[in-house]
């Protein structure tokens, strides 16, 4: 059983200079200088303590629930843009994979590999893995690029995308309507869903009525729109049936990854970095805390200190070491890929 004591210190730094450290730049200008000490290695206090990983449950009530979603579709709305120039550069994605996959942690990985095989730089993304009526999972992506995406035409940031995604087929569009798509990417109350067999039915006949009069010149537009709408809200009950029916095995019925890239993180031994920050920053405490292992004979043993600065930069000051952090996070990055094709 792990155990973390932590104490502050206002007075002075607990990290050195010369010591490696890792320095994470926020964009609010905050910075916390992290120095840790491994006094035991993990894989030891696993031998010495022999205890067995517990799978923690998700144990959220819907209102917590609520909240989390809440709180996405705001982080979509100040990340993404469904007009002006900028939507451009924003992307609604979908990706399936050839081999069923089942599992959501597989899901988010390959994700997480695709958006960095990606040509452009990434600002900003967010993904929902979901299980289909198959129960294999699928996943949704709203990707924000960088400004140079505007560059290019119109379509180029959508041909990327389903270019790069190598594990199936996939689909990308335009974002029309963030506050509808972002509803429909995270649903709404599960309690209302209905039975799956129900649900899948309602929805391959409401399609068909749909499909059957899309494109007749003597349908009248009006009942064109109703029998779409029909259509969308059968598909949305069925995506809720889906996921209330895996709600009985698994709490978690579906993870979300905020993808906004807010900070910089570096590690190393970067002395004048350390004295930049230490000189031009605004010293706000340090915190060090012990991490104590208690093994099934209750004796305790020291794991790790963890000691951490924090600091708050104004904007000059905020743009130097931004520029910095930058510059060795990019010769780092460098370095491991010549190493790797060595």
């Amino acid at each position: 059983m792990l155990k973390k004591a932590t104490t502050l210190q206002q007075d002075a730094s607990a990290t050195r200079a010369d010591h490696v450290c890792t320095y994470e730049l926020n964009k609010d200008g905050s910075v916390a200088v992290t120095e840790s000490t491994h006094t035991v290695s993990r894989k030891s206090v696993n031998e010495r303590t022999r205890q067995k990983k517990r799978v923690k449950r998700d144990t959220k009530t819907s209102a917590q629930r609520s909240q989390l979603r809440r709180r996405w579709l705001e982080s979509c709305f100040n990340n993404f843009y469904d007009s002006g120039v900028n939507a451009r550069r924003c992307a609604y994605f979908t990706g399936r994979f050839d081999h069923a996959t089942t599992s959501v942690k597989v899901a988010q990985n390959r994700v997480k590999r695709w958006l960095d095989s990606l040509p452009f730089k990434v600002d900003a993304w967010t993904a929902v893995a979901e299980y289909d009526a198959g129960g294999t999972v699928h996943v949704h992506v709203l990707v924000k690029g960088s400004k140079s995406l505007l560059n290019h035409q119109t379509n180029y940031i959508h041909d990327v995308l389903m270019r790069y995604w190598t594990f199936g087929s996939s689909n990308s569009q335009k974002i029309y309507d963030l506050e509808n798509l972002g509803r429909y990417m995270m649903m709404s109350d599960l309690s209302t869903a209905p039975d799956v067999k129900t649900a899948v039915r309602d929805d391959a006949q409401t399609k068909a009525n749909f499909k059957r009069v899309e494109h007749l010149a003597n349908v009248p537009e009006t009942t064109k729109q109703r029998l779409k709408k029909a259509y969308r809200t059968a598909h949305i009950a069925k995506k809720k049936a889906i996921a209330k029916a895996k709600e009985k095995h698994n709490d978690k019925i579906m993870r979300k990854s905020y993808g906004q890239a807010h900070a910089v993180k570096v590690t190393g031994r970067f002395d004048d970095i350390w004295s930049y920050i230490a000189d031009n920053g605004r010293f706000l405490g340090s915190t060090i805390t012990r991490i104590i292992n208690v093994d099934d004979f209750g004796q305790s043993h020291l794991v790790n200190i963890v000691k951490k600065d924090h600091y708050k930069l104004d904007i000059a000051t905020q743009k130097v070491v931004q520029v910095v952090l930058d510059a060795v996070k990019q010769q780092q990055e460098t370095a491991q890929e010549t190493a790797v094709v060595a």
